[in-house]
């Protein structure tokens, strides 16, 4: 259960929720997961273990599921070079800390892959001429 759950976290970097997954997937899960459960509650293969036990590690994967992905989006904010960082007190007429400057920068070369036409291989040379844009500004 909390392995196929992973896959819902790790699928995006926003909540869970943000980008809907593909029906396929859905299938997949629910389908897997289904099956697992009946077998356990029914004993094919193993002891059998009820469905009250079903149930509790049915609700202590999804809790776990919750937790884990208000942790994912903390990670992200904390660790994530190109966000503002979190300690860090803006003043309105101060110039732009590096971590503001590498975040345009970053926007910049990716506007500039888009450019390219998502070609590969040039991370570097859009990275430096984003670089050297936004710091011209």
């Amino acid at each position: 259960m909390a392995g196929h759950l992973t896959i819902f976290l790790t699928r995006t970097r926003g909540p869970f929720w943000s980008i809907r997954p593909a029906r396929i997937l859905w299938v997949a899960v629910l389908g897997t997961q289904i099956v697992a459960t009946l077998l356990a509650v029914y004993g094919v293969f193993m002891t059998p273990l009820g469905w009250g036990w079903a149930a509790f590690v049915w609700g202590y994967a999804l809790v776990w599921f919750l937790v884990n992905d208000r942790v994912k989006l903390l990670a992200y904010r904390v660790f994530d070079p190109t966000a503002a960082p979190l300690l860090v007190k803006k003043q309105a007429d101060a110039k732009p800390a590096p971590a503001d400057m590498t975040q345009q920068i970053a926007k910049r070369a990716y506007e500039l892959y888009e450019q390219g036409g998502r070609q590969g291989g040039h991370a570097v040379e859009d990275w430096e001429q984003a670089e050297r844009e936004v710091r011209k500004k």
